[in-house]
């Protein structure tokens, strides 16, 4: 089977996101900082980018929460110190369209871009909580994912990409939330994204073997999505802690 790398991303740095935003309903007022991350996979002849981050730091202070972006957390750059420019990205994958994953798009005109059908049909349409979020036409905003979406390849479920290489659908955070399936020298790594927004959600507490994040969308999936996963997967790569970036490549 073929085996790839995981090298992390750092897009942006949210500067004051509750404890309780990351952690369902744990040490709401406690603020901390959070990495935005993305992942880059190569391997087999392929080099693939896993979400494209947030917006510039005006557009996230006005909607969402303040964000640092030095200039090397820009997507372009980061790609660089990896020796990549954004035409080598054999393909992009979304795990959601949340306003921090998906910026940048237009660095990679004629490229495919895995999305899940439910998601997209939900970001089109969200409850009002969650239209800041997918920063939607309903706000008299436009997602930064719309003038790109002639490149989507939609995706139902589970989706075998490449040898070694695949999509998990894992709705709970969102409707149509996918993880990515990466073989390793180490065995299966999952980048799991924001459905384990920090390694507190996959440890647990107490008497909770694992806990979703603040932001979701229904718990009844989510749970279902954290027993999918369970024992399948030799390493969890989760979307906003700081301990992804103690390693510079996975395995």
């Amino acid at each position: 089977m073929a085996q790839y790398t995981i090298a992390p991303l750092k897009l942006g740095e949210f500067q004051q996101m509750d404890h309780s935003v990351q952690v369902h309903l744990v040490g709401p007022g406690e603020k901390r900082k959070a990495p935005i991350a993305a992942y880059l996979i190569r391997g087999n002849g392929l080099t693939v980018l896993v979400d494209t981050g947030p917006s510039d730091e005006k557009q996230a202070c006005a909607y969402h929460h303040p964000v640092v972006r030095t200039p090397e957390m820009e997507l372009k750059a980061a790609l660089a110190a990896q020796g990549v420019t954004p035409k080598d990205v054999s393909f992009v994958i979304l795990t959601h369209l949340h306003w921090d994953h998906c910026y940048d798009l237009g660095l990679f005109p004629n490229k495919k871009i895995y999305v899940q059908r439910k998601e997209v049909e939900y970001a089109i349409a969200p409850y009002p909580c969650h239209y800041v979020a997918y920063e939607a036409m309903q706000l008299g905003l436009e997602s930064a994912w719309i003038p790109y979406r002639g490149q989507f390849e939609l995706v139902e479920g589970d989706k075998n990409l490449a040898d070694g290489l695949g999509l998990v659908f894992l709705p709970g955070h969102s409707p149509g939330f996918q993880g990515v399936r990466v073989q390793t020298s180490d065995g299966p790594y999952l980048i799991a994204g924001d459905l384990v927004h920090c390694y507190e959600n996959w440890e647990g507490h107490g008497l909770a073997k694992h806990v979703p994040a603040g932001t979701l969308m229904d718990l009844a999936s989510y749970y279902a999505s954290f027993e999918k996963i369970e024992g399948a997967f030799t390493k969890i790569l989760p979307g906003h802690d700081p301990r992804i970036f103690e390693k510079a490549l996975y395995p």
